[in-house]
């Protein structure tokens, strides 16, 4: 598949821009999808406007309003009946395609380019769609459906039943059609003991999401507070994704256990582990099998019809199973003895070949002849010398000779001038370590951040940790807790590297404006010192410092 490069502006909205890095041309799109989605509009897909500047196209999808499913599954919790609805929601997407004219390989189904409108549980999802002349290359649709439901698996508050390993095996089966998946879906819905609970309303409620999106739900501000109050440990971004399922509060670290512990009891484990096991044929079966075999051809060969050719033919025959029999008997005797041999213990001889003897001080009496003290003189030299430093790190020295011990019991002093062939360890310094002794390494220099309040007064300084920096009103996303009213759960991502910082507004309500400007959601700014982005009513400061 073409790379997609993938951009974000505002123009009257929010809009997300897919191009290819060498550029699309008008051949490369289908005429009539295009016209198709221009002229209807079809459900739970972004409205695409294709433009084109010099037999140059982007395709812009307006996500005004919406938030990346990557930032949702973050964030929210959902139970199992509204992970199999979100699913529910993808294959009915897929299936009506086929209506508009639409391929089920023209969908993008990776996180990054679904949306969904907020909150996740209830929310209905919005899909990109790019309408390829051919399909490139790609991952089949199962293996794309099965990507995506590991990928919204994280953010499952409690995994129970068995509907998963279902869900694996069928996406993983030659034969799996969207049919059958869906069908599985409405079974698994029907089978869960919440959604069996659920009032008429939320019933309706949520079969109403696979045909019309809902309305969009916006937050109501949360409670102003002058001041923020917590500064979370950063968390690397790849561990804190893949691990939000993990992290409960102590009350629910007995489900999260649970769920585990249903992992890794999925039934068919069991089944595939036992199938990596070869039988093996016993010789008695293979002596029955020969003798059946030798019967059947003298039925047919003689007893039916009796003659001198006949009797030849079964002559022949019983000797060739014979010999046959008597070869594989052979091998399997022969193969028996090896895994014995295998399974048993090593040789005296060969631990003293391996060394395990010669830390010890030991020799073997073993004579070697010219043509193999070449060959094992270099073992022995290097595991001598190996033991030798090993001992001398244990036993302490009094101004003692090295002793030698020779097969005959008698102890010879080594020689004094004996070249030592490994150095003693030398403890290293807190400044060697830490790079101070060489002047010339270069120097990572330091990142902050100074908080300033609408009313002024003094500021406050955040050191920033390499990795990512969330700022957000949830304590269970954000590194720095901003209560500040009109500041999204999650508003703003700073990644720091060793390069330097970029700024990423992750799709925030109220937005983020950076040196006056309001920046596009999801795309990455780069911070110079002295940068300032506001939050709502705060205003912070990017500053740098030397190491």
């Amino acid at each position: 598949m073409p790379e997609l490069v993938t951009d974000f502006v505002r123009d009257g909205g929010t809009y997300m821009i897919l191009q290819t890095k060498e550029g699309l041309r008008p051949e490369d799109l289908n005429r009539v999808q295009r016209s198709m989605l221009a002229a209807v509009t079809v459900p739970n897909l972004l409205r695409l406007d294709i433009r084109e500047i010099d037999y140059q196209i982007s395709l812009h999808y307006d996500i005004t309003g919406k938030r990346m499913l990557s930032q949702c599954l973050r964030s929210d919790k959902i139970s199992m009946p509204e992970f199999y609805g979100l699913l529910l929601q993808v294959v009915a997407v897929l299936e009506d395609s086929k209506r508009y004219m639409l391929s089920p390989s023209g969908f993008l189904l990776d996180e990054t380019h679904i949306f969904v409108e907020e909150p996740l549980s209830s929310g209905a999802m919005y899909f990109t769609y790019v309408p390829w002349k051919e399909a490139p290359p790609g991952l089949p649709l199962s293996q794309s459906l099965l990507s995506l439901i590991t990928r919204m698996l994280t953010c499952v508050s409690r995994v129970e039943g068995d509907g998963i390993p279902q869900l694996v095996r069928l996406c993983g089966d030659e034969l799996f059609s969207l049919g059958e998946l869906k069908k599985m879906l409405l079974h698994l819905l029907s089978d869960e003991p919440s959604a069996k609970s659920m009032s008429g309303e939320r019933v309706g409620e949520r079969k109403s999401i696979l045909n019309e999106p809902l309305p969009r739900m916006v937050p109501r501000p949360a409670v102003s507070s002058s001041r923020s109050a917590v500064v979370k440990e950063y968390v690397p971004t790849d561990i804190s994704t893949t691990t939000q399922s993990s992290k409960l509060s102590g009350a629910t670290a007995h489900d999260s256990t649970d769920a585990n512990a249903i992992r890794e009891t999925w039934p068919g484990l069991e089944d595939e582990a036992m199938a990596a096991v070869v039988t093996r044929i016993k010789p008695t079966y293979l002596v029955l099998g020969l003798l059946l075999v030798d019967a059947l051809g003298w039925k047919f060969l003689y007893l039916d019809r009796p003659g001198t050719l006949g009797l030849a033919l079964g002559a022949l025959l019983t000797v060739l199973l014979g010999v046959t029999g008597v070869v594989l008997w052979r091998k399997f005797c022969s193969s028996s003895i090896s895994q014995e041999e295998e399974a048993g213990d090593v040789p005296e001889e060969s631990l003293g070949s391996l060394g395990t003897l010669r830390p010890l001080g030991f020799t073997n009496e073993r004579e070697f002849d010219s043509s193999s003290l070449g060959e094992h003189a270099a073992i022995s030299e290097r595991s001598e010398s190996a033991a030798k430093v090993s001992m001398e790190a244990f036993v302490p020295r009094s101004g003692l000779p090295d002793m030698r011990v020779e097969p005959s019991g008698s102890v010879i002093p080594e020689p004094e001038s004996e070249v030592r062939f490994s150095p003693p360890t030398v403890l290293l310094s807190r400044s060697a370590l830490a790079g101070q002794d060489n002047p010339a390494r270069e120097r990572i220099p330091r990142y902050y951040l100074e908080r300033y309040e609408s009313a002024g007064g003094t500021a406050e300084r955040i050191p920033l940790t390499p990795g990512s920096f969330v700022i957000g009103r949830s304590e269970d996303i954000a590194q720095y807790v901003e209560n500040t009213s009109g500041v999204s759960r999650a508003h703003v991502e700073i990644l720091v590297t060793s390069h330097g910082c970029t700024l990423k507004d992750l799709g925030s309500t109220n937005g983020t404006y950076l040196n006056g400007e309001n920046v596009a959601p999801y795309k990455e700014y780069p911070l110079q010192n002295d940068d300032v982005f506001v939050l709502a009513e705060t205003r912070f400061k990017f500053g740098v410092e030397a190491a």
